[in-house]
Parts: structure tokens; sequence; C-alpha cells
């Protein structure tokens, strides 16, 4: 690679790592404090839902409650959304 061809790759690589952290900033400070998204890895979903059902239901425990499943699969991961856990 030439010199310049890296210079831009960096150049690419600091803009988006700029970006990746303005999202998350005005995520945590809006909707990111009332919904969170869990990523699951290759393990079904069903079974993490289940457990926090279960676990809410029989403890005192402060659980979040599940909004939506995300039935696609990206990288091999699962999306989960949930409410955030009771203070």
């Amino acid at each position: 690679m030439s010199r310049f061809s890296l210079s831009l790759y960096n150049r690419i690589l600091w803009l988006l790592n700029r970006v990746e952290s303005l999202v998350s900033n005005i995520w945590s400070v809006t909707l990111g404090q009332l919904i969170f998204v869990k990523i699951l890895g290759i393990r079904d979903a069903t079974v993490e839902v289940a457990t926090m059902k279960f676990v809410r239901q029989r403890t005192a425990i402060p659980i979040p409650r599940v909004l939506t499943v995300n039935s696609l699969i990206i990288n091999g991961k699962r999306i989960l959304k949930i409410t955030g856990t009771p203070y």
C-alpha cells in the first residue's frame, strides 16, 4: 500500500470512530435511558427471554422487560431490545 492510501485508511477509521462516539453519546442521553439493546451470541434468544421472565416472576430482583427479539441474525448474533431496569 502506498503512504497516501494508508493515510486515507487511518482518516476513515478516525472518522468512523468519531461518528460511533457521537451516536453513542446521543443514544445514552435520549432513548438509551429507557431502552437497552442486548446482543446475544449464537445461542437461542428464547432461552434468554424465558430466563428473564422466570427470574422476574419469582424474585424481587429488578429484571428488565423484553420489548422485541429480532429474528435477524447479524454477523451470527441476535439482537434483543429490553427496557431499562427500575431503580
